[in-house]
Protein backbone atom coordinates (compact mmCIF):
# COMPACT_ATOMS: atom_id res chain seq x y z
CA UNK A 1 0.00 0.00 0.00
CA UNK A 2 1.25 3.44 -0.85
CA UNK A 3 1.88 5.76 1.81
CA UNK A 4 -0.46 8.67 2.72
CA UNK A 5 2.09 11.41 1.04
CA UNK A 6 2.72 9.49 -2.07
CA UNK A 7 0.34 9.42 -5.05
CA UNK A 8 -1.25 6.33 -6.18
CA UNK A 9 -0.14 3.89 -9.26
CA UNK A 10 -2.09 4.09 -12.54
CA UNK A 11 -4.86 2.74 -12.74
CA UNK A 12 -3.57 -0.37 -14.60
CA UNK A 13 -0.63 -1.13 -11.69
CA UNK A 14 2.39 -0.79 -14.88
CA UNK A 15 3.49 2.53 -13.19
CA UNK A 16 4.23 4.22 -10.11
CA UNK A 17 5.30 7.62 -8.77
CA UNK A 18 8.76 7.52 -7.61
CA UNK A 19 7.73 8.34 -4.15
CA UNK A 20 9.00 7.27 -0.82
CA UNK A 21 8.01 4.10 -1.11
CA UNK A 22 9.23 3.79 -4.97
CA UNK A 23 12.10 0.63 -4.69
CA UNK A 24 13.66 2.03 -7.12
CA UNK A 25 13.94 5.52 -6.05
CA UNK A 26 15.17 3.77 -2.67
CA UNK A 27 18.16 1.65 -4.50
CA UNK A 28 19.24 4.50 -6.35
CA UNK A 29 19.09 6.95 -2.58
CA UNK A 30 21.15 4.25 -1.15
CA UNK A 31 23.68 3.55 -4.15
CA UNK A 32 22.92 5.84 -7.40
CA UNK A 33 25.88 8.19 -8.00
CA UNK A 34 28.91 8.27 -9.75
CA UNK A 35 30.94 6.48 -6.72
CA UNK A 36 28.88 4.26 -5.11
CA UNK A 37 28.65 1.76 -7.40
CA UNK A 38 32.42 1.80 -7.82
CA UNK A 39 33.05 1.46 -4.04
CA UNK A 40 30.68 -1.55 -3.43
CA UNK A 41 33.01 -3.24 -6.59
CA UNK A 42 36.24 -2.35 -4.94
CA UNK A 43 34.88 -3.93 -1.89
CA UNK A 44 34.21 -7.43 -2.73
CA UNK A 45 37.04 -9.14 -1.95
CA UNK A 46 38.02 -7.90 1.62
CA UNK A 47 38.69 -4.71 3.65
CA UNK A 48 40.23 -1.79 2.11
CA UNK A 49 42.15 1.16 3.56
CA UNK A 50 41.15 4.30 2.55
CA UNK A 51 44.18 5.32 0.54
CA UNK A 52 44.27 2.12 -1.26
CA UNK A 53 40.29 2.75 -2.44
CA UNK A 54 41.47 6.41 -3.53
CA UNK A 55 44.51 5.04 -5.13
CA UNK A 56 41.58 2.66 -6.62
CA UNK A 57 39.41 5.24 -8.03
CA UNK A 58 42.02 7.89 -8.93
CA UNK A 59 39.36 11.01 -9.77
CA UNK A 60 37.68 11.05 -6.77
CA UNK A 61 38.05 13.63 -4.05
CA UNK A 62 39.29 12.96 -0.42
CA UNK A 63 36.49 15.19 0.86
CA UNK A 64 34.09 13.21 -1.93
CA UNK A 65 35.57 9.86 -1.15
CA UNK A 66 34.82 10.37 2.63
CA UNK A 67 31.27 11.42 2.47
CA UNK A 68 30.46 8.25 0.04
CA UNK A 69 31.70 5.67 2.74
CA UNK A 70 30.17 7.50 5.22
CA UNK A 71 26.58 7.78 3.86
CA UNK A 72 27.22 3.87 2.92
CA UNK A 73 28.25 3.51 6.11
CA UNK A 74 24.87 5.13 7.69
CA UNK A 75 23.25 2.30 4.97
CA UNK A 76 24.41 -0.65 6.15
CA UNK A 77 26.31 -1.18 3.24
CA UNK A 78 29.62 -0.50 4.18
CA UNK A 79 31.39 -1.13 7.82
CA UNK A 80 34.38 0.63 9.30
CA UNK A 81 36.92 -0.89 11.12
CA UNK A 82 39.22 1.42 13.19
CA UNK A 83 42.90 0.68 14.30
CA UNK A 84 44.14 2.60 17.17
CA UNK A 85 47.75 1.38 16.98
CA UNK A 86 50.32 3.17 15.51
CA UNK A 87 50.16 4.61 12.71
CA UNK A 88 46.24 4.78 13.24
CA UNK A 89 44.20 3.37 9.80
CA UNK A 90 40.67 2.68 8.80
CA UNK A 91 39.32 -0.37 6.78
CA UNK A 92 36.30 -0.41 4.65
CA UNK A 93 34.34 -3.66 3.93
CA UNK A 94 30.91 -4.15 2.52
CA UNK A 95 28.32 -5.82 5.16
CA UNK A 96 26.11 -8.70 4.58
CA UNK A 97 23.99 -5.96 3.13
CA UNK A 98 26.26 -4.39 0.74
CA UNK A 99 27.12 -8.07 -0.16
CA UNK A 100 23.90 -8.66 -1.32
CA UNK A 101 24.32 -5.47 -3.84
CA UNK A 102 27.42 -7.11 -5.71
CA UNK A 103 25.07 -9.25 -8.22
CA UNK A 104 23.50 -6.12 -9.12
CA UNK A 105 27.22 -4.41 -9.43
CA UNK A 106 28.29 -7.00 -11.56
CA UNK A 107 25.30 -6.94 -14.04
CA UNK A 108 26.32 -3.33 -14.39
CA UNK A 109 29.79 -3.87 -15.04
CA UNK A 110 28.60 -6.02 -17.35
CA UNK A 111 26.36 -4.00 -19.73
CA UNK A 112 29.18 -1.12 -19.36
CA UNK A 113 31.61 -3.37 -20.71
CA UNK A 114 29.37 -4.11 -23.73
CA UNK A 115 28.59 -0.43 -24.67
CA UNK A 116 31.78 0.10 -23.95
CA UNK A 117 32.55 -2.70 -27.08
CA UNK A 118 29.79 -0.91 -29.20
CA UNK A 119 31.52 2.10 -28.90
CA UNK A 120 34.37 0.43 -30.71
CA UNK A 121 36.30 1.05 -27.20
CA UNK A 122 37.89 -1.78 -25.46
CA UNK A 123 36.82 -2.27 -21.68
CA UNK A 124 39.32 -2.86 -19.08
CA UNK A 125 37.97 -6.57 -18.56
CA UNK A 126 39.43 -7.53 -21.94
CA UNK A 127 42.76 -6.77 -21.04
CA UNK A 128 43.35 -7.49 -17.30
CA UNK A 129 39.93 -10.07 -16.72
CA UNK A 130 37.83 -9.48 -13.77
CA UNK A 131 38.78 -9.76 -10.14
CA UNK A 132 38.20 -13.42 -8.55
CA UNK A 133 35.49 -13.97 -6.07
CA UNK A 134 32.31 -11.83 -7.76
CA UNK A 135 29.60 -13.29 -8.12
CA UNK A 136 28.61 -14.79 -11.43
CA UNK A 137 32.14 -14.46 -12.90
CA UNK A 138 33.82 -17.70 -12.84
CA UNK A 139 37.41 -17.19 -11.51
CA UNK A 140 40.26 -17.45 -13.59
CA UNK A 141 38.16 -18.31 -16.66
CA UNK A 142 37.67 -14.57 -18.02
CA UNK A 143 41.67 -13.94 -17.84
CA UNK A 144 42.61 -12.31 -21.03
CA UNK A 145 44.54 -14.35 -23.23
CA UNK A 146 46.81 -13.94 -26.16
CA UNK A 147 45.72 -14.90 -29.66
CA UNK A 148 48.38 -16.49 -31.14
CA UNK A 149 47.82 -15.05 -34.91
CA UNK A 150 47.45 -11.58 -34.05
CA UNK A 151 49.07 -11.22 -30.33
CA UNK A 152 45.83 -9.99 -29.67
CA UNK A 153 44.35 -9.75 -26.24
CA UNK A 154 40.60 -11.66 -25.95
CA UNK A 155 38.73 -12.51 -23.16
CA UNK A 156 38.45 -16.26 -22.77
CA UNK A 157 35.07 -17.65 -23.01
CA UNK A 158 33.25 -18.22 -19.50
CA UNK A 159 33.06 -21.87 -18.25
CA UNK A 160 30.77 -23.20 -16.21
CA UNK A 161 27.27 -21.80 -15.91
CA UNK A 162 26.21 -18.68 -16.87
CA UNK A 163 25.84 -16.06 -14.58
CA UNK A 164 21.49 -16.14 -15.15
CA UNK A 165 21.13 -19.53 -14.25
Amino acid sequence: MASASAPEPTADGAHWPAGDDCPTAEFLRVVGGKWKPLIVFHLHGSAVRFGAMRRMLDRITPRTLTRQLRELEEDGIVARRVFEHVPPHVEYSLTGLGRSLLPVVVAMARWGEEHLRRRGLTPVTDRVGWPAGLPGIPDGSEAPRKTASRGAVDAAPPSGPSPTG
